[in-house]
């Protein structure tokens, strides 16, 4: 049976790695869905976690299509996520490439200052 329930997916998903794993964060817009994982020695090491959306069905008012996206700082280093569900076919290439632009640019995430 499958499960639409994101909660249900992250438990999963968590129970299936192990013990030794835990979940970092995770985010959805409708039916796409991004969970991040680490090992618990490493979860010490995460901060500045933030994730966001971004709706490019019908204009940017349906949630049909769009981007998803979790970043944080692991130690010194800063690390990105990003899942995307964009127009399929060939013929709509011009709109997925201005979707995939549009998408980077609203999912954009700052630095902080150290």
């Amino acid at each position: 049976m499958v499960s639409t329930s994101k909660e249900e997916f992250n438990t999963a998903l968590t129970m299936r790695l192990g013990p030794d794993y835990c979940l970092v964060h995770s985010v959805s817009l409708q039916a796409t869905h991004l969970a991040v994982l680490c090992h618990k020695k490493l979860a010490s090491h995460i901060s500045n976690i933030s994730s966001k959306h971004t709706k490019l069905g019908a204009g940017g008012d349906l949630a049909n299509k769009g981007g998803i996206r979790i970043s944080f700082k692991l130690a010194q280093s800063h690390i990105c996520f990003l899942g995307a569900h964009l127009t399929s076919d060939f013929e709509n290439q011009e709109r997925r490439n201005a979707d995939l632009k549009m998408m980077l640019d609203n999912l954009a995430f700052v630095l902080p200052l150290e």
